[in-house]
């Protein structure tokens, strides 16, 4: 696998007016921190595709418990991860911060992110 390497703002990172592309767990690490942002519904055809955030931030008091769930269950989907663990939040002034390991057959890495609510 094979895809453009992203900066921190979500953008193409260049060198020397270059895109770059990553392989192997760095792939996957960019596809599952993609994953992890896509909102439920938002996708045109397949509404149950992404996190439901509406529901498990957004809607009252955040629920950790449903939000972990939902998020293992999206990293789960994304190709190349075998499986989830060490799972870490927390809510520090209206954002909710997590960092996730997830194991690949090219080793272990973290999927970090944050939602302001």
């Amino acid at each position: 696998m094979s895809i453009f390497e992203i900066d921190t703002n979500n953008g193409f990172k260049l060198t020397s007016g270059t895109i770059n592309r990553v392989t192997g767990i760095d792939a996957v690490v960019i596809n599952c921190q993609h994953e992890a942002q896509v909102i439920q519904g938002e996708d045109p055809f397949n509404q149950t595709r992404g996190m439901p955030n509406f529901d498990t931030v957004w809607n009252g008091n955040p629920n950790l418990i449903q939000f972990e769930f939902n998020l293992r269950r999206v990293l789960l989907a994304v190709a190349n991860v075998d499986s989830v663990s060490n799972f870490q939040s927390e809510i520090v002034d209206n954002v909710l911060s997590y960092d996730i390991d997830i194991n690949t057959p090219f080793g272990t890495d973290t999927v970090s992110g944050s939602i302001s609510f």
